[in-house]
């Protein structure tokens, strides 16, 4: 697992601790810490989970962080779980939008007649899909409820699967050209978010490897605000918590063998 801000990486060894499987020390490649705990498949099997927090924000650092990860472990599965912005009407604060695909909305061109913007996407993998149609029938619906963590602004709240736009840019107001343009791409655009671009490319990347690439790459964005000029920080570790309990009952629906 992949975390960037303080309250993601709080959400995932929180739930280490509940369940008493946290462990933390130094990696053997780098000095980078890591932070370790289990879940359980759908077998009851408890899957090794290693996490780490990227040193900085944004697309560039997340790279180093998934590759120390890999270097280190190996995995199967390499999951970015945090935070993001929604930019669709049905997707409230606290809500959990899973990355379908990517939309990388900083590729454009500065013309004398206005920005060009150049579609840069990454689609989920057929491994990696199976995993959340799994998940989907598990629980009898591609939009299944959940009770949320505490603190959230409602009791409940629902995950969505669909395309998360990423970039450089944090966006903070509801006109910014760049959720007009992802809308005019996909109008089922979910949310925003900061990094989900750095991890599909790293693992579009990785295919050229000889000896080490994960089967999968998961982004979980628990939606901590409405990508405009209301964005604030107090639903983080709400928003993040959530993303981990999708996580979970993601695991617990398939198994990765």
């Amino acid at each position: 697992i992949i975390t960037i801000v303080a309250e993601e990486l709080a959400a995932v060894t929180d739930y280490f601790k509940e369940n008493r499987t946290f462990t933390e020390k130094r990696g053997t490649q780098t000095a980078r810490t890591y932070y370790f705990g289990k879940i359980k498949d759908k077998d009851g099997k408890e899957l090794n989970v290693a996490a780490t927090q990227a040193i900085e924000q944004g697309n560039r650092s997340v790279i180093a962080a998934y590759n120390a990860l890999a270097e280190e472990f190996n995995p199967s599965l390499i999951v970015l779980l945090g935070i993001g912005g929604s930019i669709h009407k049905d997707v409230n604060i606290g809500d959990v939008a899973i990355c379908e695909s990517t939309y990388y909305y900083d590729k454009r061109a500065e013309t004398s007649e206005g920005t060009k913007h150049r579609l840069d996407a990454f689609k989920m993998n057929a491994w990696t899909k199976e995993i959340i149609r799994k998940y989907h029938h598990a629980n009898k619906t591609e939009e299944p409820l959940f009770d949320a963590a505490e603190n959230n602004p409602t009791p409940k709240f629902k995950s969505y699967f669909g395309p998360i736009g990423t970039g450089e840019a944090v966006i903070k107001y509801k006109e910014a050209e760049e959720r007009t343009w992802l809308i005019s791409v996909n109008d089922k655009t979910l949310a925003v978010e900061t990094e989900a671009g750095g991890v599909a490319q790293q693992f579009y990347e990785d295919e050229l490897n000889y000896s080490r690439r994960a089967k999968g790459i998961i982004v979980l964005r628990g939606i901590s605000d409405k990508a405009d000029t209301e964005k604030k920080d107090a639903w983080r570790l709400a928003a993040s918590k959530n993303a981990m309990r999708v996580l979970q009952e993601i695991l617990k629906a398939s198994n990765l063998d």
